[in-house]
């Protein structure tokens, strides 16, 4: 049984296996007639095609094609295509470039039935026509992304296409439209419309934006001219008749390419002229008014299309309409806050700490795109023309329009603040002077809209671009010295009641239309004031009389003052503009006064309030004395000065509860070697022990310790006689001018440890300054600028403080600042050649001056250059250790608030009257003198009435070794005023004893001491008096020791 039903079931596994042999044969059978159709239909179409592809070429290549019917190029070009979408081959582009050439030799053909287009004339072809040329440019198109402008094989296939599709664009170009009616030109008109929406539709203004990327994106530029042409004006003179969606296809990506209007304007000037007539800027700006555009376009585009339009405007001969000039400026706002300095672009990385340089815009947080890196240098040639005389006066045409009414120069300066100069309206873009009331309202806000526009665009630029870019805009604006002056002028006439006015539309933010004109005021009359001499500034008044001078420095002054204290909103880069312009009238009025007693002080301010807030620290308070320190009289400034002063020695705890010192430093000086021990000695001192109480003990020429007086006294003996050596020109550190005024010697490196001994010096004068001694030490100006931090400044000339140092170069350099003729004769360069102990030195003015020509162009820098060296290029070690020391104990900010010639009134005394009443006051009498003792009264007597002026600073230098007084009075000198009766002669005077006392206070002299001439111990500020009989004897050798010296000492 189970034999049989295995057989049974081997049986039935056979009967199965059979039957699918049998079922793949079957299917294998017919998979072979599958086969071999499909292969008899491709070698059918393999036969097609070679066929077809032989009679493109037998076609293409024939040389007679060009001459054949119309009709059978278009049917050569549909077999073509054909080919190329179902049987692409590695000709096809070959025959497609002849299918062109083709194309257009017909289109130049004087038979009519050899014009491609005349296909389009035929019913039976005319819809396939219009298929087929549609096809063939959008091909085109698309073609052209893939070759490389630039090299010698596809240069000749880019000129092509583009002619190829400039062709089919324009249908003026056609002579079948020059031979057609007008029924038929609309037609054909209409026909380049369709194929210009179809190309615009698949891509064309994209492909062209690679090819122009790839032919601007290199140097020198690969695309030729013909090409350039061709690719960027394609329908352009047509285009601004098309809607707003072409054109901003057209903007996105044919003007966002780099330098693409400075290319053209190079290669092809009249298809630059064309794009100018047919009013592209226009259209352009048109577009440009919706703010959704600037969304789509990347910081990269931004900076091209910014260069572009400027190009593009500053080509244009005649003025744009105002309304589109509005437009213009607004266009290149937005464009320049969609650069990649613009803070709306990095809000999103403004915690990122990479930055990437541009040579515009400086450090930016965006990289440049690799297809715009080697292009930068052209873009910024397109936006350097913002400097350029013919685009300043193209934009800022209503400004320079502007003139006063009356402009009568006048170096008398007058009170102002209640008013301004008044010009009641601006002129006709004429240039005529308009009548009085001939400008409407209307026209009167157009202007001044205009005007903040163009203000705020070069405003703007000055903040977003790099130094030398922006010297160079401000040199270009400030060439036009009348557009400066007709910018204050146009301030003028919108606020003709005044500046209280002004100032009432700052304070209630109804001033901010023309805060972007003040701040771009501001940065041109800085620029323009600091290349000015003072002949130019007072004698000529070139740009500005005296009195708006004084105008604009009281509104300044005024408005800063508003900003801190009233805490009105003002933009940081508009009052930074402000205070720098301030700075430089604040400077120009310290050296030779051009305004009225008390012009800088802000009478709105309460002295007594601002001390106290100071005192308390209040923010406002400490940010106006910052600010503008010279809001204050000057004498509240040196209090506040000794203020600071005294919170510093509290908060370095250098007195104690009961005004006694607790930080007092020992040094031993010897009196043959007072400025090498000194600044050994001093070197070793902390700060903070220098703040403190310093005791000097004298070793004489014996080498045995001197007895003195352990008191102030013996100090203020060390820091003069320090001073009287150091200040010595003889010793080589410093050198005195033609007015006796001390600087710096720039060869003081022959004395040995020469940077030591200056840091040494100014550590003594810090020293000086902090305790209030007065040192009778007269510095050049240029000298006392670095002291009190304007040397920093960035508006500061270094030409402005030469005289101080060398007049006879000041005048030299003025000479060829000056000089009519050619500069280039003089033979200069740009070095200084100077004798070194015996040899020539020649000193570059800068890198490889010395081969560098100075000329007509390029002497402005020089002279400054000049300046800068002789000033602070050969002394910047010297200054360097001597602010080093001198900062040690004075800090910078506590002497920013004085302007130079007030430092050194802090240094070495006021010069003023000296104030016999207040010295009365404070004087304290030793030896039994007291103030109604006959003696003193007497001396009071012949002091006060007796002597003139110069006889009492004689009288006071004789007495403190300086001839005039202390900034706040007696009260504050150190050590205080003294006198003291002696009875006898110097070498017995042993000091006060009971005896000497006793007949000072009863006027019991001695025999010896009415023969004796007074003296004075001026490190004491002691004046050592003997007890005269007689009134007249008292005045008779009184003057003759202050007047001949005679018994004057430093005991």
């Amino acid at each position: 049984m189970n034999k049989e039903s295995k057989k049974k079931e081997q049986t039935i596994a056979e009967a199965r296996q059979a039957r699918k042999d049998r079922q793949n044969l079957k299917k294998t059978q017919n998979a072979a007639v599958v086969i071999q159709k499909v292969l008899q239909q491709i070698t059918g179409q393999r036969k097609v095609v070679e066929m077809l592809r032989q009679e493109v070429d037998e076609f293409l290549s024939n040389p007679n094609s060009s001459t054949q019917p119309a009709v059978e190029l278009f049917l050569v070009a549909r077999k073509l295509l054909f080919l190329r979408k179902y049987h692409s081959g590695k000709d096809d582009n070959k025959y497609f470039e002849r299918l062109s050439q083709l194309i257009i030799r017909s289109m130049d053909s004087d038979s009519v039935k050899v014009w491609y287009v005349s296909v389009a004339l035929n019913k039976a072809h005319a819809v396939a026509w219009i298929q087929q040329i549609k096809v063939v440019l959008v091909i085109t198109s698309q073609l052209l992304v893939s070759l490389k402008p630039g090299s010698v094989k596809d240069n000749p296939t880019i000129a092509l296409f583009l002619h190829m599709l400039l062709l089919f664009t324009d249908c003026t170009l056609w002579k079948a439209h020059s031979k057609a009616g007008a029924p038929l030109k609309n037609t054909l008109r209409q026909l380049c419309l369709t194929i210009i929406a179809h190309l615009v539709k698949n891509n064309l203004y994209p492909n062209m934006s690679e090819l122009l990327l790839n032919g601007l994106g290199s140097i020198p530029p690969g695309l030729t001219h013909h090409s350039l042409s061709a690719a960027t004006t394609i329908r352009m003179l047509s285009m601004c008749q098309y809607p707003s969606e072409m054109m901003l296809l057209f903007i996105s990506h044919v003007m966002t390419a780099p330098g693409l209007i400075l290319h053209l304007n190079k290669s092809s000037p009249e298809s630059c002229n064309k794009i100018v007539e047919a009013g592209v800027i226009v259209k352009c700006v048109q577009v440009l008014k919706t703010d959704s555009v600037y969304e789509t376009i990347s910081s990269n585009a931004a900076f091209c299309l910014l260069g572009n339009l400027i190009q593009l405007y500053s080509l244009h001969k005649q003025e744009l309409a105002h309304s589109d000039k509005i437009l213009l400026i607004e266009s290149l706002l937005k464009l320049l806050d969609c650069c990649p300095s613009s803070p709306s672009k990095n809000k999103k990385s403004r915690y990122s700490y990479t930055y990437y340089m541009h040579p515009i815009f400086g450090g930016v947080k965006e990289r440049i795109g690799p297809r715009h890196l080697d292009t930068v240098m052209q873009v910024m040639e397109q936006v350097k023309l913002l400097c350029h005389h013919h685009f300043i006066q193209q934009l800022f045409a209503v400004v320079m329009t502007t003139s006063p009414t009356s402009s009568n120069s006048t170096t008398q300066p007058k009170k102002v603040g209640s008013k301004f100069s008044v010009w009641r309206h601006l002129t006709a873009a004429t240039g005529r002077t308009a009548p009085a009331g001939a400008v409407t309202a209307q026209e009167k806000e157009a202007r001044q809209v205009e005007i903040c526009l163009v203000c705020k665009l070069y405003h703007k630029c000055i903040s977003l671009f790099v130094e030398n870019l922006r010297v160079d805009l401000l040199t270009g604006l400030s060439c036009h010295g009348h557009l400066v002056s007709s910018m204050w002028h146009t301030l003028s006439n919108w606020y003709p009641g005044g500046s209280k006015v002004l100032l009432q539309a700052v304070r209630t933010n109804k001033a901010d239309d023309f805060l972007d004109v003040l701040s771009l005021f501001c940065h041109c009359s800085s620029h323009l004031l600091v290349i000015l001499d003072e002949a130019e500034f007072y004698d000529k008044q070139e740009f500005f009389t005296l009195s708006e001078l004084q105008e604009i420095s009281y509104f300044l002054n005024h408005i800063i003052f508003v900003s801190v204290w009233e805490d009105v909103t003002i933009e940081s880069s508009i009052l930074s503009s402000c205070d720098s312009l301030l700075t430089i009238l604040y400077g120009r009025d310290n050296r030779r006064r051009f305004t009225l007693e008390n012009h800088w002080l802000i009478k709105e301010l309460k002295v007594a309030q601002f001390m106290s807030e100071f005192k308390a620290a209040k923010p406002r308070a400490l940010k106006l004395f910052q600010t503008l320190p010279h809001a204050l009289p000057h004498r509240k400034r040196v209090e506040l000065f000794r203020e600071q002063v005294k919170m510093d020695r509290n908060s370095l705890g250098l007195i104690n509860t009961e005004n006694r010192p607790t930080v007092v430093s020992y040094i031993t000086i010897r009196r043959n070697g007072l400025l090498e021990d000194g600044y050994t000695q001093l070197a070793d001192v902390s700060t903070r022990c220098l703040k403190g109480v310093i005791k000097v003990k004298f070793i004489n020429e014996q080498g045995l310790e001197e007895a003195g007086i352990d008191e102030a006294g013996v100090f203020k003996e060390f820091l003069e006689e320090v001073v009287k050596k150091a200040f010595n020109p003889d010793l080589g550190l410093f050198k005195e001018n033609s007015d006796g005024r001390i600087y710096p010697s720039p060869t003081s490196h022959i004395q040995e440890d020469h940077l030591l001994l200056f840091e040494c010096v100014g550590k003594i004068l810090g020293k000086a300054v902090y305790e209030g001694i007065v040192m009778d030490i007269p510095f050049a100006s240029f000298l006392l600028n670095v002291i009190c931090g304007r040397r920093h400044m960035s508006m500061y000339s270094s030409l402005d403080d030469l005289s101080s140092l060398d007049p006879v170069l000041d005048k030299s350099l003025r000479f060829i600042k000056n000089y009519d003729g050619d500069v280039s004769d003089l033979c200069l360069t740009f070095s200084w050649e100077e004798e070194v102990l015996g040899k020539t030195v020649t000193h570059d003015l800068k890198p490889g001056g010395r081969s560098i020509a100075v000329t007509n162009e390029n002497r402005i820098s020089y002279v400054h250059l000049m300046a800068q060296f002789k000033m602070y290029t050969q002394l910047k070690d010297q200054l360097f250790a001597f602010l080093n020391g001198f900062r040690s104990l004075i800090p910078k900010d506590w002497t920013s608030c004085f302007s130079g010639p007030e430092l050194q009134r802090l240094i070495s005394g006021d010069n003023v009257e000296i104030d016999i009443e207040d010295l009365k006051q404070h004087v304290r009498y030793y030896g039994g003198y007291h103030g109604q003792h006959k003696v003193i009264v007497w001396l009071w007597e012949i002091v006060k009435s007796d002597l003139n002026h110069e006889e009492k600073a004689a009288f006071l230098k004789f007495v403190t070794s300086c001839s005039k007084p202390p900034l706040l009075g007696f009260a504050h000198m150190e050590p205080p005023f003294s006198i003291r009766c002696v009875q006898t002669t110097e070498e017995e005077d042993r000091g006060d004893t009971v005896g000497s006392v006793l007949r000072g206070i009863f006027s019991v002299s001695r025999r010896q001491s009415t023969d004796r001439l007074p003296t004075a111990s001026t490190c004491f500020n002691l004046l050592k008096l003997p007890s005269y009989n007689k009134k007249n004897v008292l005045r008779e050798k009184l003057k003759y020791a202050i007047l001949s010296k005679a018994g004057f000492e430093l005991s």
